[in-house]
């Protein structure tokens, strides 16, 4: 029998860093959220459309890969007149290379 001794105040981060890395886990996602933080500083948000028009895959694979990047937060979404508006969610990847930073590379 294993016992396990009171849980590490870096279970959550250690959670939250592997959501977030399985999120970034696939180049196409990667490349998602690079365009929508290069439109994002242009202007406000980023509509499905776009990425499909901009972005070198159909639109199920990308809503596929949005799908991901919501559930990790990585990425917003803004619905309005049947159309969805996505940024990325600066906060997150902040604290995401943070945590990465202190907890796995010791800095």
């Amino acid at each position: 029998m294993r016992l396990r001794s009171a849980v590490s105040s870096n279970d959550s981060d250690f959670t939250f860093v592997a959501a977030v890395s399985d999120a970034l886990g696939h180049p196409s996602r990667v490349e998602i959220v690079r365009y929508v933080t290069q439109k994002n500083t242009v202007r406000n948000d980023v509509c499905n459309k776009d990425l499909v028009e901009n972005l070198p895959s159909s639109q199920a694979t990308i809503s596929q890969h949005v799908k991901k990047l919501l559930e990790a937060e990585v990425l917003t979404v803004r619905k309005e007149n049947g159309f969805s508006f996505y940024t990325v969610n600066r906060e997150i990847l902040a604290r995401y290379v943070s945590l990465v930073q202190s907890e796995l590379m010791g800095d």
